[in-house]
């Protein structure tokens, strides 16, 4: 059921599907995160004017990006573990143990992050870092390539979740002659989740290369072209492929609030009763949902 919010940017009052809804439009969402984050240096700043207007230079826009952020302290490598999965390292090495060594221990880089190929009849490659996942669909929404996004943007975007240097996503984002509001909005969201996972990040740890492999539970159907799956303890939103059966991955999330973001970033057609179902999921993934008296 719809309800009244006033735009906490322009303050008009509109209906919303969601109680947490905050801004009326993209533009007004867009306009408070460039008002709050003006002063700052940081992923915020790059993200405040990370929306590409298509009227500015490429050298205008560069140029107001700021400094560039702090480089890792060991400098950044792709190693290719196979065909479907290459790891971000650092160098820095951890002890590796399981069953499948039989007792046996040995060291190997540690994963910062990984791309991997999920794709079946044709190449999906996504982009891992700690829990998070961000799928072909989002990196395509986002305008992050003029064709079908494939390795090279996974590899951008997981750079980009490792490092919180975001000026290649903005840039090849704002090479697009066609950019839309809604891949403006696509791309800002990316760009907030980035930044939100950098002030989180106290030092980087390994990254567990996910499993995509198990069975996919539905948890909503959104709209005729995304839907909700729960899997291993995350949810993962998905986009159908052309008019088939086929769906791919946008995000892999293990929070309600999340989920709720992204859905409001990339999901504009979902229906009433599909986000009166995410407004009774638990707060986490895998957990038992609440009891409703």
């Amino acid at each position: 059921m719809a309800v009244d919010r006033a735009c906490m940017n322009c303050g008009k009052t509109f209906q919303a599907k969601r109680r947490d809804t905050r801004f009326c439009s993209g533009a007004c969402r867009a306009a408070s995160t460039r008002v709050s984050t003006s002063r700052s240096t940081g992923p915020s700043a790059i993200r405040s004017i990370a929306v590409p207007n298509p009227e500015e230079t490429l050298d205008v826009l560069v140029a107001r990006l700021g400094p560039t952020p702090v480089p890792p302290p060991q400098p950044l490598r792709w190693e290719k573990l196979d065909a479907q999965h290459i790891k971000l390292t650092d160098g820095v090495l951890v002890r590796m143990d399981g069953p499948s060594l039989k007792g046996k221990e040995y060291q190997t880089p540690r994963a910062i992050a990984w791309v991997f190929d999920k794709g079946m009849d044709r190449p999906s490659w996504h982009a891992a870092h700690k829990k998070w996942v961000i799928g072909p669909a989002w990196m395509e929404a986002a305008g992050l390539s003029m064709d079908r996004p494939g390795l090279y943007e996974a590899k951008m975007v997981a750079m980009a979740m490792a490092t919180g240097d975001v000026r290649p996503l903005v840039l090849a984002a704002h090479q697009l002659d066609d950019c839309t509001e809604d891949m403006r909005r696509a791309l800002d969201g990316m760009l907030e989740i980035l930044e939100e996972r950098v002030t989180e990040d106290e030092e980087e740890e390994e990254t567990e290369l996910p499993e995509v492999n198990t069975e996919e539970i539905m948890v909503v159907r959104l709209s005729r072209q995304w839907c909700i799956v729960e899997d291993g303890g995350f949810w993962i939103l998905q986009r159908r492929i052309g008019d088939g059966d086929h769906w791919e991955w946008a995000a892999r999330i293990d929070t309600k609030q999340a989920l709720l973001d992204v859905v409001d970033i990339l999901v504009d057609d979902a229906g009433d009763e599909a986000l009166a179902v995410l407004e009774l999921l638990p707060e986490n993934a895998g957990s038992p949902a609440p009891t409703r008296l």
